[in-house]
């Protein structure tokens, strides 16, 4: 069943390249898609450009062996060079109706700077192409049950990029691009659901923490606030391995992760203190049954554990 998704996947990409190629009409459409793709084509084209499969299988795998330090040049960094570009070059580029960046390079300076500059950025992108082509293989090889080898299922997912690029140029990338963004998201999307499903699921989960919030609701300020004042003294206690775990997982120095946790400490105990007002001013507190917490990954604990503690 899956070998003939994959396969239909492929049949369709293909077929959607073609039928793309029939916008070209001259070098304009075939490099720069006639420079009039839609905002939402731009967008999914950037977007399936970057969440390749180099990104989602081989980068995903590298944060889970090095943590974000492993994973600051992509996806952090090609990010911010996507974004210097946007703000700073791409405007200039297109009102110089450019086809390529070594166009930039003849105009401004001559073609010897040109091919110099073609040649940098061919060779600059063998790497990260390569990367693509050997994740797209591992799928081909893993998804037919190793009837295709590794290698074949390289050339074979480089002659299927290969035949709608070259058929159609720009214009069957975006079209493809389109199409890949939708798979990439619904599939990302179901992968979440799946594993969300393996912990238990998300229902259960919100079940849990509605059943929960009922017993929360009728403890005192008194009583909520010897329950955070105590997880105060776990976070003392477990200092050490939070900042050995914030080293390895985050990236962090240790003089960053030291304030952050005694930061988090500072949390719960004022949120301790605000829980016992509650009682001298007599006051009745009804929270949220459910709440969602979503920290930046740059503060793993100081800013998770502040929002859980309000």
């Amino acid at each position: 069943m899956l070998v003939t998704l994959v396969a239909c996947y492929f049949a369709v990409t293909i077929c959607i390249g073609f039928y793309a190629a029939r916008r070209v009409k001259n070098s304009a459409d075939y490099l720069v898609a006639g420079r009039s793709l839609p905002l939402y084509m731009n967008t999914a084209t950037v977007f399936a450009t970057w969440f390749g499969a180099e990104l989602i299988l081989a980068v995903s795998s590298t944060f889970l062996k090095e943590g974000l330090q492993g994973v600051v040049g992509d996806p952090f960094g090609a990010a911010f060079c996507l974004i210097f570009v946007a703000l700073f070059l791409a405007a200039p580029y297109y009102r110089l109706k450019l086809m390529t960046v070594g166009d930039f390079y003849k105009k401004r300076y001559n073609r010897t700077v040109e091919l110099a500059s073609a040649a940098a950025i061919s060779i600059s992108y063998l790497g990260w192409s390569s990367a693509n082509l050997v994740a797209l293989g591992i799928v081909i090889h893993t998804v037919s049950g190793n009837a295709i080898t590794l290698e074949q299922g390289i050339v074979l997912g480089a002659v299927i990029v290969g035949i709608y690029t070259l058929f159609g140029g720009m214009w069957s990338v975006a079209f493809t691009d389109l199409f890949q963004t939708v798979i990439i998201v619904a599939g990302l999307i179901y992968i979440a659901w799946m594993l969300a499903g393996m912990a238990g699921g998300v229902d259960k989960v919100v079940a849990t923490a509605q059943k929960q919030s009922a017993a929360w609701a009728k403890l005192s300020g008194k009583e909520r606030a010897e329950v955070l004042t105590s997880i105060a003294t776990e976070l003392a206690n477990a200092r050490g391995d939070l900042i050995n775990v914030m080293t390895h997982e985050s990236g962090k120095t240790v003089g960053e992760s030291d304030p952050e946790i005694s930061e988090a400490i500072d949390f719960a105990m004022y949120y301790a203190e605000s829980a016992r007002q509650l009682d001298v001013a007599r006051s009745k507190f009804t929270p949220f049954k459910v709440g969602l917490v979503t920290p930046p990954w740059n503060f793993p604990v100081a800013i998770p554990m502040g929002g859980v503690f309000a």
